[in-house]
């Protein structure tokens, strides 16, 4: 039996229970990796309806709500910077106020706090900087040091770190962005605010891993219309790339206050977020509409929800930059950067498949779980699989979530979990597969996956518990310029080294730091030293005082 036949067979079953649902899709194909996304809808008059979908560094992770002034530099995963222009015009249309976060930890960081004075921590809680907030941090889950990414893994952070969450500014200070919501464990180092954070975030449930570029999204983008009356409305996208400058758009970052950490991190800020939109029609019948179009532009600076008109300082025609953050499609019905098909449940043919997709009038009702759920764990990444039901209403997608340490994820909190990459998705009965990567080895995680119909209803969440192993660091992780200096990372000088990397450095945000710094260019040093019997013997001079003091 054909997939569409076997829905409109449940449809007329279901039909004296439940009332069959509509679904809005939303089509795109990304041209960019690590691009921030949100989709909303909206009334023609311009009233704000509902976010859609969001990717969940804005939405999960508090990339626009969080310590430090907005134009600090960047790097992978960094962890200080409000990123208020990341999705102006969303953020502005939506308006909802969230209190706003500032440096600061237990201290806090009102005019009533510690933090304005020089004892005992007013320095931890400066905002112009990523420096010396040792004593208002704690350890970090998420993001990275600012030195960038691992050199064995691209993908995950050179080694744990420990940062400022933050505090809320006092009244009337607000973002309109959400505070992060990843944080479960806390230390006398955090501000009581901190422990608030994701119960204030209301964007959870939408929030979903970044896409990759390249294709179009699979399964698209898909929304309940059952919130909305027949008519009008208007679907948004709006698309934020870091470090995409052209001639017109290349615009300052503020240099660190504490002027020697200024090295860390990169400028970003080039052109700011595009914006599509498209047009579509609620009713009794199916519907579909496209662009190939951008509407505009976002501030640079996130200052304002004001949406420039094209005025051709955005890069257009080249992917992956500029308008080209969307790519063109032809699905053989139309050619797209943006894409509306909205299902009718008053058609002749019941709902049958539109412009290619599945059926968009769908039963009601939960679809089964999955079966056979299995996890496979490295020391940064977890492989995820499962067969997905052969009965039942249809799952649309398979979401899957993922939290640190062991607490449960249920059917009632699965929505607060973090959202990991969706699979793609496949006959009744296969196994599909998801890889959750950026995690910490040693680390234990609890992993769940459900099923979601187009009508949004989730089947029973199954969930496993899983710690992935030590990472095996082998001589990519160690002493380089001391191995090449003598020779060997079996060396006892080396070995010292080593000692006192993973006791004295790694237990403290300087050392950390230090580290960090220390992995990014030694490698390269090191490559110089090694063939050189002269700089060998030099090195050896220049850090046997280290090597003493490590040994005492």
């Amino acid at each position: 039996m054909r997939w569409h036949s076997l829905v409109l067979s449940l449809l007329a079953s279901s039909a004296l229970a439940d009332p069959p649902c509509r679904t809005v899709e939303l089509r795109f194909a990304p041209g960019a990796a690590d691009l921030q996304i949100a989709i909303w809808i909206e009334d023609v008059a311009g009233h704000f309806k509902n976010t859609a979908y969001i990717t969940r560094l804005t939405g999960q992770f508090g990339l626009a709500n969080r310590p430090g002034i907005a134009l600090l530099k960047t790097n992978f995963r960094w962890p200080y910077g409000r990123r208020e222009m990341v999705l102006p015009v969303w953020a502005h249309r939506r308006n909802v106020h969230y209190p706003k976060v500032l440096m600061g930890g237990a201290c806090g960081n009102s005019p009533a706090s510690k933090c304005l004075d020089k004892s005992p921590c007013g320095g931890d809680c400066e905002d112009s900087t990523i420096a010396y907030h040792s004593r208002t941090s704690s350890y970090e889950p998420f993001y990275c040091s600012p030195s960038g990414p691992s050199s064995i893994d691209a993908m995950s952070c050179a080694s744990k770190g420990t940062f400022s969450k933050g505090a809320f500014a006092d009244a009337p200070a607000y973002s309109l962005y959400p505070p992060r919501a990843d944080l479960t464990s806390f230390t006398n180092y955090d501000s009581g605010d901190a422990k608030n954070f994701a119960s204030l975030n209301d964007l959870v449930a939408v929030s979903a891993a970044t896409p990759k570029k390249g294709a179009p999204l699979n399964p698209p983008v898909s929304w309940s219309a059952a919130s909305l009356p027949d008519g009008d409305y208007v679907a948004w996208i709006e698309l934020s790339q870091e470090s995409d400058f052209n001639a017109q758009h290349n615009h300052p970052n503020k240099a660190d206050s504490v002027i020697e950490w200024d090295f860390e991190g990169h400028p970003f800020l080039g052109q700011p977020s595009v914006v599509y939109k498209v047009p579509f029609q609620i009713g009794a019948s199916s519907y579909s509409n496209s662009t190939s179009s951008y509407a505009g532009y976002g501030s640079w600076d996130g200052s304002s929800g004001t949406m420039t008109l094209p005025d051709g300082t955005i890069t257009v025609g080249i992917d992956g930059t500029g308008a080209g953050r969307l790519l063109q499609v032809n699905d053989g019905v139309d050619v797209y950067r943006f894409k509306v098909v909205v299902g009718g449940c008053g058609d002749t043919d019941g709902g049958a498949p539109t412009d290619g997709g599945l059926p968009l009038c769908m039963p009601a009702g939960p679809p089964d779980p999955v079966t056979e759920f299995t996890l496979k764990p490295t020391a940064t990444a977890l492989d995820v699989s499962f067969r997905t039901p052969t009965v039942g209403i249809p799952s649309n997608r398979f979401a899957v979530r993922y939290r640190e340490g062991e607490a449960p994820i249920t059917d009632d909190n699965f929505a607060s979990a973090l959202a990991a990459p969706d699979p793609e998705p496949g006959p009744a009965g296969s196994i599909l597969a998801s890889r959750i990567s950026g995690l910490m080895p040693s680390t234990a995680y609890t992993v769940a996956v459900r099923g979601i119909s187009s009508c949004s209803q989730g089947s029973h969440v199954v969930s496993q518990l899983v710690a992935t192993p030590a990472q095996q660091f082998v001589t990519l992780h160690g002493c380089f310029i001391a191995t090449a200096a003598f020779g060997s990372d079996l060396a006892v000088a080396v070995q010292g080294l080593r000692q006192f990397r993973d006791r004295t450095l790694l237990d403290n945000p300087l050392g950390q730091l230090f580290v960090g710094t220390y992995y990014a260019f030694s490698p390269s040093a090191a490559a110089a030293i090694a063939p050189n019997k002269r700089l060998r013997a030099t090195t050896r001079w220049l850090i046997a005082p280290l090597i003493r003091f490590s040994g005492d």
